[in-house]
């Protein structure tokens, strides 16, 4: 049997001012997965210290005519956990060649 701890996913919802952000943590949760909802302006730090699985980023149509519209922090858009997912799943396997235009499964 698997650890339950090792199979922990945590979503992390970046509100930008949508008014369906509570609906979209709770439909998350619905399907048994831990969220948290903050503002988009969340520290970097925060970020990466929560290690979210996941990030959904919840905003309204006002902010597309706004003149500085707000950003996403490097921190979701640069996630230290991907590197390291990406490798696991690669690790063992030969590269697959340049021109290999095979869209079969590998084995």
């Amino acid at each position: 049997m698997t650890d339950p701890v090792e199979e922990h996913q945590t979503v992390l919802v970046l509100d930008f001012g949508s008014q369906y952000t509570q609906l979209i943590a709770r439909r998350v949760r619905e399907r048994g997965v831990y969220s948290e909802i903050h503002p988009w302006d969340m520290d970097d730090d925060a970020i990466r210290t929560f290690a979210p699985s996941g990030v959904i980023l919840s905003g309204g149509p006002e902010s597309v005519n706004l003149e500085k519209p707000p950003r996403v922090s490097h921190a979701v858009r640069r996630p230290t956990r991907r590197k390291r997912c990406r490798r696991r799943r690669n690790a063992g396997r030969p590269p697959r060649p340049a021109w290999s235009f095979s869209r079969t499964p590998r084995s």
